[in-house]
């Protein structure tokens, strides 16, 4: 009788053990895949960022694609990034708004429309490095 409950006792650690290497590959696997998904967000950001600094603006549908291919951003990050998406979106409205309207009334001359542009170009310039640091804690895998 004693035999068995030695044989039943490390059986059940041997059982445990395996249980708890199975949660961790699991858990490892999760993160793997949470990252994926995260990265692609980031990408659509970066990609997004680059665009409206090349073209000075971007355009409705530039805006569209961005926010569809970012729409996933509030379930995969804390509500900080999806926020950041949102004042990405909502300077490249602006953006994209103040340069149609800079393009009617170029016979006013209203002055400040240059200022909503400057503005605007400069806060997606400095998101060039921005972005990284919004999304570094939910993309840094280095520890």
């Amino acid at each position: 009788m004693e035999y068995n409950l030695g044989f039943l006792t490390f059986l059940s650690a041997v059982i445990l053990y395996v249980a708890y290497q199975q949660w961790k590959t699991t858990k490892k696997k999760f993160n793997l895949d949470c990252y994926d998904r995260r990265i692609k967000v980031y990408e659509e950001v970066r990609k997004f960022i680059e665009l409206v600094n090349q073209n000075g603006s971007p355009t409705s549908d530039e805006i569209r694609n961005f926010d569809s291919a970012t729409h996933e951003a509030e379930f995969l990050f804390g509500s900080e990034i999806s926020q950041y998406i949102s004042t990405i979106s909502r300077h490249g409205l602006e953006l994209m708004s103040t340069k149609h309207s800079e393009k009617i009334d170029e016979q006013y001359k209203d002055d400040r429309i240059p200022k909503i542009i400057k503005i605007n170009s400069e806060w997606f310039r400095e998101q060039i490095n921005g972005a990284k640091m919004e999304f570094k804690k939910y993309l840094d895998i280095s520890g």
